[in-house]
Protein backbone atom coordinates (compact mmCIF):
# COMPACT_ATOMS: atom_id res chain seq x y z
CA UNK A 1 0.00 0.00 0.00
CA UNK A 2 1.38 3.32 -0.95
CA UNK A 3 1.18 6.41 1.10
CA UNK A 4 -0.95 9.18 -0.34
CA UNK A 5 0.90 12.13 -1.69
CA UNK A 6 1.48 15.17 0.40
CA UNK A 7 -1.03 17.41 -1.48
CA UNK A 8 -3.69 14.72 -1.13
CA UNK A 9 -3.03 14.42 2.61
CA UNK A 10 -3.23 18.18 2.98
CA UNK A 11 -6.53 18.24 1.02
CA UNK A 12 -8.01 15.53 3.25
CA UNK A 13 -6.80 17.41 6.35
CA UNK A 14 -8.43 20.62 5.10
CA UNK A 15 -11.69 18.76 4.44
CA UNK A 16 -11.62 17.18 7.91
CA UNK A 17 -10.86 20.58 9.45
CA UNK A 18 -13.74 22.19 7.48
CA UNK A 19 -16.10 19.42 8.62
CA UNK A 20 -15.03 19.93 12.24
CA UNK A 21 -15.51 23.70 11.97
CA UNK A 22 -18.95 23.25 10.38
CA UNK A 23 -19.96 20.83 13.13
CA UNK A 24 -18.67 23.20 15.82
CA UNK A 25 -20.58 26.09 14.23
CA UNK A 26 -23.80 24.04 14.01
CA UNK A 27 -23.44 22.75 17.58
CA UNK A 28 -22.23 25.89 19.35
CA UNK A 29 -22.46 29.12 17.36
CA UNK A 30 -25.78 28.64 15.46
CA UNK A 31 -27.90 28.10 18.63
CA UNK A 32 -26.36 31.20 20.23
CA UNK A 33 -27.11 33.27 17.10
CA UNK A 34 -30.69 31.93 17.00
CA UNK A 35 -31.24 32.81 20.66
CA UNK A 36 -29.83 36.27 20.05
CA UNK A 37 -32.20 36.83 17.09
CA UNK A 38 -35.16 35.52 19.07
CA UNK A 39 -34.32 37.75 22.06
CA UNK A 40 -33.87 40.75 19.76
CA UNK A 41 -37.29 40.10 18.15
CA UNK A 42 -38.89 39.70 21.58
CA UNK A 43 -37.33 42.97 22.78
CA UNK A 44 -38.57 44.81 19.69
CA UNK A 45 -42.08 43.44 20.16
CA UNK A 46 -42.04 44.33 23.87
CA UNK A 47 -40.89 47.85 23.01
CA UNK A 48 -43.81 48.28 20.59
CA UNK A 49 -46.26 46.99 23.19
CA UNK A 50 -44.78 49.30 25.82
CA UNK A 51 -45.28 52.32 23.55
CA UNK A 52 -48.92 51.28 22.96
CA UNK A 53 -49.47 50.71 26.68
CA UNK A 54 -48.09 54.13 27.57
CA UNK A 55 -50.33 55.77 24.97
CA UNK A 56 -53.37 54.02 26.44
CA UNK A 57 -52.26 54.97 29.92
CA UNK A 58 -52.21 58.64 28.87
CA UNK A 59 -55.72 58.24 27.40
CA UNK A 60 -57.01 56.65 30.60
CA UNK A 61 -57.00 59.91 32.54
CA UNK A 62 -58.97 61.67 29.79
CA UNK A 63 -61.43 58.77 29.60
CA UNK A 64 -61.94 58.80 33.37
CA UNK A 65 -62.61 62.54 33.24
CA UNK A 66 -65.16 61.98 30.45
CA UNK A 67 -66.81 59.21 32.45
CA UNK A 68 -67.04 61.41 35.53
CA UNK A 69 -68.49 64.25 33.46
CA UNK A 70 -71.07 61.93 31.86
CA UNK A 71 -71.96 60.41 35.21
CA UNK A 72 -72.57 63.84 36.69
CA UNK A 73 -74.43 65.09 33.60
CA UNK A 74 -76.52 61.98 33.06
CA UNK A 75 -77.06 59.27 35.62
CA UNK A 76 -75.97 61.48 38.49
CA UNK A 77 -79.15 63.52 38.28
CA UNK A 78 -81.20 60.62 36.94
CA UNK A 79 -81.85 62.04 33.45
CA UNK A 80 -80.18 59.07 31.77
CA UNK A 81 -82.38 56.60 33.65
CA UNK A 82 -86.04 55.79 33.22
CA UNK A 83 -88.12 57.36 35.95
CA UNK A 84 -90.77 55.49 37.86
CA UNK A 85 -91.64 53.59 41.01
CA UNK A 86 -91.67 50.13 39.47
CA UNK A 87 -90.88 48.37 36.21
CA UNK A 88 -94.55 47.94 35.24
CA UNK A 89 -95.29 51.67 35.38
CA UNK A 90 -92.03 52.51 33.61
CA UNK A 91 -92.85 50.01 30.84
CA UNK A 92 -96.31 51.57 30.44
CA UNK A 93 -94.72 55.04 30.14
CA UNK A 94 -92.25 53.65 27.61
CA UNK A 95 -95.12 52.18 25.58
CA UNK A 96 -96.95 55.54 25.61
CA UNK A 97 -93.80 57.35 24.55
CA UNK A 98 -93.26 54.90 21.67
CA UNK A 99 -96.91 55.16 20.53
CA UNK A 100 -96.72 58.96 20.54
CA UNK A 101 -93.43 58.92 18.67
CA UNK A 102 -94.76 56.50 16.04
CA UNK A 103 -97.79 58.73 15.54
CA UNK A 104 -95.61 61.84 15.20
CA UNK A 105 -93.46 60.28 12.45
CA UNK A 106 -96.41 58.78 10.60
CA UNK A 107 -96.01 55.17 11.72
CA UNK A 108 -98.65 52.72 12.84
CA UNK A 109 -97.98 50.34 15.73
CA UNK A 110 -99.28 46.82 15.12
CA UNK A 111 -98.44 45.60 18.62
CA UNK A 112 -96.42 46.66 21.64
CA UNK A 113 -95.73 44.25 24.46
CA UNK A 114 -93.78 44.45 27.69
CA UNK A 115 -91.04 41.88 28.17
CA UNK A 116 -89.93 40.68 31.61
CA UNK A 117 -87.55 43.07 33.33
CA UNK A 118 -84.17 41.97 34.63
CA UNK A 119 -81.78 43.14 37.30
CA UNK A 120 -78.31 44.12 36.06
CA UNK A 121 -76.18 45.27 38.95
CA UNK A 122 -77.76 48.33 40.58
CA UNK A 123 -80.16 48.81 37.68
CA UNK A 124 -83.30 47.19 36.37
CA UNK A 125 -83.64 46.74 32.63
CA UNK A 126 -87.13 47.56 31.28
CA UNK A 127 -87.83 46.23 27.78
CA UNK A 128 -90.72 46.49 25.34
CA UNK A 129 -91.08 44.78 21.95
CA UNK A 130 -93.00 46.32 19.08
CA UNK A 131 -94.19 45.62 15.57
CA UNK A 132 -94.88 48.72 13.51
CA UNK A 133 -95.50 49.81 9.94
CA UNK A 134 -93.76 52.96 8.69
CA UNK A 135 -91.75 54.43 5.84
CA UNK A 136 -87.97 54.37 5.66
CA UNK A 137 -87.75 58.10 6.44
CA UNK A 138 -90.11 57.66 9.40
CA UNK A 139 -87.98 54.77 10.64
CA UNK A 140 -84.86 56.96 10.50
CA UNK A 141 -86.59 59.78 12.36
CA UNK A 142 -87.98 57.42 15.00
CA UNK A 143 -84.66 55.67 15.63
CA UNK A 144 -82.88 59.01 15.92
CA UNK A 145 -85.42 60.33 18.42
CA UNK A 146 -85.26 57.14 20.49
CA UNK A 147 -81.48 56.87 20.69
CA UNK A 148 -80.52 60.57 20.86
CA UNK A 149 -82.84 61.71 23.63
CA UNK A 150 -82.99 61.37 27.36
CA UNK A 151 -83.46 59.07 29.14
CA UNK A 152 -80.98 56.82 27.38
CA UNK A 153 -82.81 54.16 25.39
CA UNK A 154 -81.41 51.29 23.35
CA UNK A 155 -82.88 49.77 20.20
CA UNK A 156 -82.05 46.09 19.77
CA UNK A 157 -83.05 43.02 17.72
CA UNK A 158 -84.21 45.11 14.75
CA UNK A 159 -85.93 43.21 11.93
CA UNK A 160 -87.04 45.21 8.87
CA UNK A 161 -89.04 43.87 5.94
CA UNK A 162 -90.88 45.27 2.93
CA UNK A 163 -94.65 45.00 2.66
CA UNK A 164 -95.61 43.01 -0.44
CA UNK A 165 -99.11 43.71 -1.76
CA UNK A 166 -101.02 41.47 -4.11
CA UNK A 167 -99.79 38.52 -6.12
CA UNK A 168 -97.63 40.54 -8.51
CA UNK A 169 -94.78 40.89 -5.96
CA UNK A 170 -94.89 44.70 -5.92
CA UNK A 171 -93.91 46.26 -2.63
CA UNK A 172 -95.10 49.51 -1.11
CA UNK A 173 -92.95 52.24 0.40
CA UNK A 174 -93.92 51.11 3.90
CA UNK A 175 -91.81 48.74 5.95
CA UNK A 176 -92.70 46.27 8.65
CA UNK A 177 -90.36 46.83 11.56
CA UNK A 178 -89.95 44.72 14.69
CA UNK A 179 -87.55 45.75 17.44
CA UNK A 180 -86.92 45.76 21.16
CA UNK A 181 -86.58 49.03 23.04
CA UNK A 182 -85.06 49.11 26.49
CA UNK A 183 -83.72 51.43 29.13
CA UNK A 184 -82.58 51.25 32.71
CA UNK A 185 -84.08 52.42 35.98
CA UNK A 186 -82.69 52.27 39.46
CA UNK A 187 -83.35 48.86 40.95
CA UNK A 188 -85.81 48.59 43.81
CA UNK A 189 -83.72 45.77 45.26
CA UNK A 190 -80.85 46.73 47.59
Amino acid sequence: MTTPSRPLRQGIAVLILAALLATAYAAVVAPIVDRYRSARHSIAQSSRLLVQYRARERDEAALKADLDRLTVAGAGDGRALLDGRNATLVAADLQDRLQNLLASVGGRPASIQTLPSGIEGKFERVTIRTDAQLSLRSLQDMLYDLEAGMPVLFVDDVDVGAIVRGGDGNSSDDLVVRFSLYGYMRSEQP
